[in-house]
């Protein structure tokens, strides 16, 4: 039975893993991703039957030949580099651990906007900066952040890198949470990025301290490729005597002298296999090129709109700093004419009520002089009735009284006088 001993190999795993954890301190669940590149479809079963549900190819067309030659659901992940004449070819995988680059997530984006769903990605991070290794450079990752929030057609659900071979642990370390960092701005421009792929089989527990929420491992899971292992029989310049002209014809079996066959053709198919490792490595490079030159010409039509744009802004600002001042000199003026024009009508109004004003304060006196007339005669009139009245009571008095003596007389005369008078002046004072 092939891939025997893989439980007992996934179960110590699972243990580091979980002391990994503890001793990071992030407390995430980790996915352990069966990578199973040069391996056949047994190694799926036996990862599927040992109960890991995540696969990881490196080459969308070994993926999917593995998919049609197995029988069980596995979660394929893609974690090669993806070429862009590739994407439409990636509906099998869950998710693409690969976009290296903006045209590269502009071609995924385009594919989602076109199968009518979208497609599930991480985005490829050059923490540690070296030239061999594709990904953002973590300074240019905002600003691509922003631009990838507003494509429908690609959900970034985190951040994959890779560390330095054979690097000391400190700088692991730095390039894991150099990608954790990374991982953080996207979630602060929006993404549901949750997810850290990072750490192969020489540096899983250091990574995994550092917040790996996936962890690719290949060897420590189905033991060393036959393409890792060192040749059985090394093979020396003194095997065999081989020409220029020989290696670019491709032409091997004529340069050998009495070397067994199959030797030779072991040699040949290295070479090949070298030249294809190396017409890849040729094809990625032209590929960089390309996207720097795109880069270039991008950066330099962008310069020249933004420098247009600025003599633009600029030309604008003094056209509407100049508009600006005659409008408001306009205003101005316009609003000293109302305000002149509002002055003299108030003006014209306050004459107007202090004139009504004036002629309502002569009708006022006319009308006290007039009612101060009609008190007079009024007054004179009751006075005049009132010694008439007075009058003719003395007068049907003195009728009544009888004879006197003179004395008598004059005394009831001089009393009769002052009654009289008294009685006149009551008359009065009830008349008034």
């Amino acid at each position: 039975m092939p891939f025997s001993d893989l439980p007992a190999r996934l179960h110590e795993i699972r243990e580091r893993v979980d002391r990994a954890v503890a001793r990071g301190g992030h407390r995430q669940r980790v996915a352990i991703v069966a990578v199973t590149k040069t391996h056949g479809p047994e190694a799926v079963r036996a990862a599927w039957d040992a109960g890991i549900r995540d696969v990881g190819e490196n080459k969308v067309q070994e993926a999917l030949a593995k998919m049609e030659a197995v029988d069980v659901p596995a979660r394929w992940h893609l974690i090669g580099h993806l070429q862009r004449n590739k994407v439409k070819q990636i509906d099998g995988f869950a998710l693409v651990h690969s976009v290296d680059s903006a045209r590269l997530a502009d071609a995924v984006h385009a594919h989602g906007i076109q199968r009518g769903r979208a497609v599930d990605a991480l985005l490829q991070v050059n923490v540690s900066g070296e030239g061999t290794k594709g990904g953002y450079p973590p300074d240019e990752l905002r600003a691509e952040a922003e631009r990838l929030a507003t494509l429908p057609g690609i959900v970034v659900r985190g951040v994959m890198t890779m560390a330095p071979f054979d690097a000391p642990e400190s700088v692991l370390r730095t390039v894991f949470a150099g990608a954790r960092a990374a991982r953080a701005v996207l979630a602060e421009v929006g993404h549901p990025a949750t997810e850290l792929s990072m750490g192969m089989s020489n540096d899983y527990e250091i990574a995994v301290e550092e917040g790996a929420t996936m962890v690719r491992l290949g060897t420590l899971l189905f033991g060393a490729r036959a393409s890792d292992a060192p040749p059985q029989d090394q093979m020396t310049d003194a095997t065999f005597r081989l020409t220029a002209l020989d290696v670019r014809r491709y032409d091997f079996g004529t340069a050998f002298r009495g070397y067994d066959k199959t030797r030779v053709d072991q040699f040949r198919e290295q070479v090949a296999e070298e030249i294809e490792r190396l017409t890849r490595a040729n094809q990625e490079l032209d590929e960089k090129a390309r996207n720097f030159l795109e880069q270039l010409r991008a950066f330099r039509e962008r310069d020249r709109a933004l420098n247009e744009a600025l003599i633009g802004a600029q030309k604008l600002r003094e056209d509407t700093q100049a508009q600006a001042e005659r409008e408001a000199e306009l205003l101005r003026r316009e609003a000293q004419l109302e305000a002149e024009r509002t002055v003299a009508a108030a003006r014209r109004d306050a004459e107007r009520e202090i004139e009504r004003l004036r002629g309502e304060a002569r009708r006022i006196e006319d009308e006290i002089a007039s009612l101060d007339r009609v008190h007079r005669t009024y007054i004179a009139q009751l006075r005049l009735q009132a010694e008439r009245q007075l009058a003719e009571l003395a007068a049907s008095e003195a009728a009544a009284l009888p004879p006197v003596p003179q004395r008598a007389r004059l005394a009831a005369t001089g009393g009769g006088e002052d009654d009289g008078r008294a009685a006149a002046d009551a008359t009065q004072k009830t008349t008034e």
